[in-house]
Order: C-alpha cells, then structure tokens, then sequence
C-alpha cells in the first residue's frame, strides 16, 4: 500500500515504495539467482551420452578435410546459407528449444576472416556438441577462436579438424585459408 502524504495546500499524493522494494523485483532477483547458481552446478556435471540431435540435410561430407580449398581461394559464408561447406544441424532435438542451425565445416587451417555484410558479426569455432543428462539439453563440448568483426575489418582464426563454424543472421564473412 502507498503512504499519503497532505502537502502544504491540503493536496493528497501517495507515496509509492521505491522499485527495489517491491515483491515483484525482490522475487525477480531471486529467479535470477537461483538460475545462475542452477547453471554453475550443472556446468560441473559431465555427459557421458552424446547428442541425439540430427543432422536434417548435408551439402557435402561429414569430412571437411576431403574437400580442398586453395590458400588463396576466398570462402564466402552467409548466415542461413548452405554454401558450400554448410551442414543443418538441430540441437536440443526433442526438447522444448529445439533450435535448427546452418553450420560450417571447413578445412582445418588458419584462416584470414573478413566481415563482407553490413553490420558487427561473430564468428565463432566449436568442437562439437552432446547431450547433458543432467538438464536434457545440448551443450558444447569445446570452444576455440570466437572473433566479433566489425564491418570491414579483419581477423585471423583457426580452425582444428573436424570443428564446425557457426555464425548467426545477418552475418556475412569472407575467409581466405592462410
């Protein structure tokens, strides 16, 4: 309930409590906590299980290293794009955030990575992904170079075998294998 308060001239205001006192925000907050501590107790658990997600269509081989990519042959990547090298994924198959995705597996090698779209962009490169038993849920089981390019600049990243790049709309790169 709000206080009321009679100013000088007889006009009643209501004094409300300050946001941070309200229950709304104190539960909220607390939401916030437990989430974060759920999180770190179940990062400590390791999968034994691999994933069951699927891989819904392929342009190429699961094998990266059987395509050959000169050095000096640029590779472009579009978000939401097959290409050449990209894979659909989906992960969390079967769970209520199932989540298909595009992406990339190229030729282990360092590579040069220009942001050829029109905004900021991440690129970023992972071993893979398994199912956590613990949550039910996909997580990745290794991250490398994880780059945020601004337009037209360039960075360098590389690439282990069998790692996959994943990159998220309206993402636009062009790589060139060093």
């Amino acid at each position: 309930m709000a206080k009321k308060i009679r100013d000088e001239h007889g006009d009643v205001y209501e004094q409300k409590k300050a946001f941070y006192k309200r229950v709304w925000f104190i539960i909220l907050v607390g939401l916030f906590v437990l989430g974060g501590l759920g999180r770190l107790a179940g990062s400590d658990k390791e999968s034994t299980d691999t994933s069951s997600s699927s891989v819904l269509e392929s342009s190429q081989s699961s094998t990266a290293s059987s395509t050959e990519v000169s050095t000096t042959e640029a590779i472009t990547l579009v978000a939401n794009e097959l290409g050449q090298f990209g894979k659909r994924i989906v992960m969390n198959e079967g769970t209520d955030m199932s989540e298909e995705l595009i992406v990339f597996y190229l030729p282990a090698g360092t590579y040069k990575v220009e942001n050829i779209g029109d905004y900021p962009a991440q690129i970023t490169v992972y071993e893979g992904f398994k199912r956590d038993e613990s949550t039910g849920y996909d997580d990745y089981t290794a991250t490398g170079d994880a780059k945020l390019i601004e337009q037209g600049n360039t960075e360098t990243i590389v690439i282990p075998e069998g790692w996959f790049v994943e990159i998220h709309e309206p993402a636009k790169f062009s790589l060139v294998r060093q």
